[in-house]
């Protein structure tokens, strides 16, 4: 349900960076989903070069050791990915958690809204029964069959008095119902801001945590693959 947007920047400046930070965090992960498929298909390809060294092997004499050694530690290289891969995507998904919590920001602001007008809404009720409660005590009320039929019939003072005080009970309802919806605006807004700093200093701990495991799991993978290549290169070098 669409409310009236809210004129209290604490919960604006709260709703636009939930939309922001989703629409950064989708791209990232887009982002590297790609980057993801492409290192994939990159790792995959050697798997044909092993073989092609394997194959080659069988037609040389001492190159041949030395080719299939290096086919060995091809095939090793292009499998190894697949395993990393799976790492990362585990901590995508901690990351695809952190774009669920903008919902749950976007859901605290609406719901602020929600209060705000009901709020409104009170004091407008409250408003329109003072002003029907004033003109009929001046009898300057709008046209109406009740009204008509006072006018024709008449009206004593009793009936008139019992009128005012059942209006004045409604105006003392009303003022109550404001009361109140003006103490549950300022109560969610007290508990929802405390909740926002939390969730905020919380996400960054998290977000710190996350990027930093991810460039943790690219150190691994690079190192992993110079260990390859170095093992590769070394059955050229110790050929006999």
């Amino acid at each position: 349900m669409q409310h009236e947007r809210t004129k209290d920047k604490r919960f604006l400046d709260a709703y636009q960076y939930a939309i922001d930070l989703y629409s950064i965090l989708y791209n990232v992960l887009r982002a590297r989903a790609k980057v993801a498929d492409r290192t994939f298909v990159f790792y995959q390809s050697h798997n044909q070069l092993g073989r092609l060294f394997s194959d080659w092997s069988t037609t040389e004499d001492k190159l041949g050791d030395s080719l299939q050694r290096a086919g060995h530690f091809l095939d090793s290289y292009s499998g190894q990915i697949e395993e990393y891969l799976h790492e990362e995507d585990a901590l995508m998904d901690f990351l695809k958690h952190q774009a669920s919590y903008c919902d749950v920001i976007k859901s605290i602001v609406e719901k602020h809204e929600q209060l705000l007008e009901d709020n409104t809404k009170q004091e407008t009720t409250l408003g329109i029964k003072r002003t029907q409660r004033d003109a009929y005590a001046n009898g300057k009320m709008n046209f109406s069959v009740n009204l008509l039929k006072s006018k024709l019939f008449g009206e004593n003072e009793e009936t008139r008095y019992t009128k005012i005080e059942t209006m004045d009970s409604d105006i003392n309802d009303a003022v109550l119902h404001c009361q109140n919806a003006d103490i549950r605006v300022k109560e969610f807004n007290k508990n929802a801001l405390i909740e926002l700093d939390f969730y905020k200093s919380m996400k960054e701990e998290q977000m710190r945590e996350i990027l930093r495991s991810y460039c943790l799991l690219q150190a691994r993978v690079s190192k992993a693959a110079s260990k390859s290549w170095i093992n590769i290169r070394d059955s050229f070098s110790t050929d006999t």
